[in-house]
């Protein structure tokens, strides 16, 4: 059993070898580094935390079958154990010395394999390798010569040699004679090696006065060199790392609370900056600030059950083709958000999970304004069995704004799982958003199932990729918001 084990490792590994990572070259003390990713191959391909992970290194003698060097398993149980190697969900990151015992020198390389369990199913991760040459010391050349006989010969290293005042003339030609010992040279040499400076960047104490091949004069004192652009301020073009610092004489202030600031990149055609991010904006946000406006306007909401003030609710007013932002607060205690408007129709957007509002409200300012609007509990419907909860939610993009056919995934991962005496594992549950972004699942609560402690894990993607992983229990109730 052991001999047929290791052929058919040996036969894995040269059909893996051939697409192998080269990783370059390390001397016999050396550590390598190997990373390596598990995906969950059942639901959408997202790197998920393995359960063990298997790691054979090999050493490939010239001409010779590949010698097993050692293998390596790891899981909860090992020392170190699988988590404490976990760099991220789903990514690893293992060690291994570059030789193995004799440090033989030589070419070397390691497969790495993992799997983990999901619905009670072995399911495997990347398959990777990875290949080195082991040296004498970390990138080593070996260079041969010939001996008198015109045979190959290791040329070994060689101490105590230097070039002879005629070779390092040769080498540099430096125009003059002044070299009559040899040795290297420990200083910068100027064009005609005239002059000897041994510290040319010291601005502190000499100024160049040429400044016709440099574009300007260096000095110590790099604030002297401004330049004027946009409206709004300057930069200084320092003597440092940074290529540009911004620098202004007055706050910045936004008359207009519209936009809202992104990073976005500059790519290679911006190159009057070293971040790799400029700053810009969208004609729409979510900006917060009560407006700029000349009227007093008072936004009270309320309960339409009971007349009661609701606080906490987002209040964003918009101009009335609703393409700009005026002002975006948050109720108070009272109910109320005060803004500062000037005398228009605006749009008003109300927001507050659980409840239900007009979209969009309206409300004309004439000099000092007030208004009231009224919201209702949401009530998203009863389960088909009392023995469900709706689980329910909203999802919205960056500006706010309903995601549409974002998928939903639910799913308890404990095996066995029984509701009474049923088993129904594996359960998973999965639904889209609608136009308004609002999504339901009905669940069994955590507390009804066996075992009773068992989690969910909740899976929201848009298009562009996983917008929010996490875990949580479902209480026993007929309904509950799944909040974010």
């Amino acid at each position: 059993m052991r001999r047929f084990l290791l052929a058919t490792v040996s036969t894995l590994i040269l059909t893996a070898n051939l697409n192998a990572q080269w990783l370059g070259n390390y001397a016999s003390g050396d550590s390598v580094s190997f990373s390596w990713s598990c995906v969950d191959s059942t639901i959408q391909l997202a790197p998920v935390g393995a359960d063990t992970v298997m790691v054979l290194r090999f050493r490939q003698p010239s001409g010779a079958s590949p010698v097993l060097v050692d293998s390596t398993i790891y899981h909860s149980g090992t020392t170190p154990t699988l988590a404490s190697l976990q760099r991220g969900t789903g990514h690893y990151v293992f060690r291994a010395k570059a030789s193995d015992g004799s440090n033989t020198r030589g070419i070397y390389y390691v497969d790495i394999k993992g799997w983990d369990y999901i619905n009670s199913k072995r399911v495997y991760g990347l398959f990777k390798t990875y290949s080195w040459s082991c040296g004498g010391s970390y990138n080593e050349v070996r260079i041969v010569s010939t001996d008198t006989t015109g045979n190959l010969t290791t040329n070994l290293d060689k101490t105590g040699y230097r070039l002879s005042a005629t070779g390092v003339d040769d080498i540099w030609d430096e125009l003059q004679s002044g070299h009559t010992t040899s040795g290297s040279f420990g200083k910068r040499l100027d064009k005609d090696i005239s002059a000897v400076d041994d510290n040319q960047w010291d601005n502190a104490v000499r100024v160049l006065t040429d400044t016709t091949n440099i574009g300007g004069k260096i000095t110590a004192e790099a604030s002297t060199k401004t330049y004027n652009i946009f409206n709004w301020g300057n930069y200084t073009k320092p003597d440092t790392i940074a290529k540009y610092v911004w620098s202004y004489t007055n706050p910045i202030t936004l008359t207009d609370t519209i936009p809202k600031v992104f990073a976005v990149n500059a790519g290679a055609s911006n190159p009057d900056t070293v971040a790799a991010h400029v700053w810009t904006w969208s004609t729409r946000t979510l900006t917060s600030g009560a407006g700029t406006g000349s009227n007093q306007v008072t936004l009270t909401v309320k309960n339409s059950a009971d007349s009661t003030v609701l606080n906490g609710v987002q209040v964003q007013v918009l101009n009335q083709t609703q393409t700009a932002t005026e002002g975006l607060l948050s109720t108070n205690s009272l109910g109320q958000a005060l803004f500062a408007l000037n005398n228009a129709t605006y749009k008003v957007r109300l927001f507050k999970p659980g409840y239900v509002f007009t979209v969009p409200e309206s409300v004309i300012v004439n000099g000092n304004t007030s208004a009231t609007f009224y919201g209702s509990a949401f009530n998203p419907g009863t389960p088909p069995s009392p023995a469900l909860c709706r689980v329910y939610g909203y999802v919205k993009d960056i500006n706010n704004l309903p995601a549409v056919g974002a998928k939903i995934e639910a799913l308890n991962k404990t095996v066995p799982l029984k509701y009474q005496s049923v088993v129904i594992s594996p359960y998973y549950k999965t639904t889209a958003t609608d136009n308004n972004g609002y999504w339901y699942l009905d669940l069994f609560p955590n507390s009804i199932l066996t075992p009773s402690d068992s989690k969910y894990r909740f899976n929201i993607q848009v298009p562009s990729g996983s917008v929010l992983r996490l875990e949580t229990t479902i209480p026993n109730q007929s309904s509950w918001e799944l909040s974010f």
